[in-house]
């Protein structure tokens, strides 16, 4: 009786289903990286809602009732200084802090500023401010009437900032030395990460402001 021939099966390295391992495989990498990031994300927020607020603080706006002679020196001392750089004159311009707080409540290119910073101190080290500035917060599902499908209810960071002045590529900036909220800790890690831009970003451009601050050298 003949016997069987045994017939020897090998699996392609062609297979199908070496293709589908590994396409498993990195899907399940990618929700798996996905998972970590959300984490990660929610854990941030949870740390920030730790020293920030969900109503913002009242900052103090400075009143223009009487201050005409002050508004008119100020007003003067400006357009001087305007002048000389549209002359491309060498000059600097020296404002102390009520004067920077005054022209925070009566120039219109300020408004945004007001309600949200009012400069407490300016020393030869370092400028000390009071601030309520709106964050992002946790994303969340989107309400009735919001745009979107995912939105977040804002947190405001309301406290004093403590900022060095400078210039870097035509632009005002502030790097942040400290953030000091009453009876929370700022950790570092958020204090080096926020953006010195923050502030003066919105007056750069080719028009009104911008068109000064292309020219300055020096900011102290």
């Amino acid at each position: 009786m003949a016997g069987k021939t045994k017939e020897k099966v090998e699996v392609s390295e062609e297979s199908p289903f070496a293709g589908c391992a590994i396409l498993i495989v990195a899907v399940i990498v990618m929700i798996f990286l996905i998972g970590f990031s959300i984490l990660t994300l929610f854990r941030q927020f949870n740390e920030i809602a730790k020293f920030t607020q969900e109503k913002p603080a009242r900052i103090e706006i400075v009143s223009l009732e009487n201050r005409e002679p002050e508004l008119n020196r100020l007003a003067e001392k400006l357009e001087k200084f305007r002048l000389a750089v549209e002359d491309d004159s060498t000059t600097s311009l020296e404002l102390n802090a009520e004067e920077i707080n005054l022209a925070i409540a009566a120039y219109e290119p300020f408004k945004d500023l007001r309600g949200m910073l009012h400069v407490e101190e300016i020393s030869p080290e370092n400028v000390r401010l009071s601030i309520s500035f709106q964050l992002n917060g946790k994303p969340r599902l989107a309400k009735k009437g919001e745009v979107g499908w995912m939105g977040s209810d804002p947190r405001y960071l309301s406290g004093t900032l403590v900022a060095e002045p400078g210039l870097m590529s035509r632009e005002i900036i502030l790097q942040i030395r400290d953030i000091i909220v009453p009876g929370k800790k700022v950790p570092v890690e958020f204090i080096e990460r926020m953006s010195p831009y923050r502030i003066a970003e919105r007056y750069v451009g080719s028009e009104g402001i911008g068109t000064t601050m292309a020219k300055l050298t020096k900011v102290e």
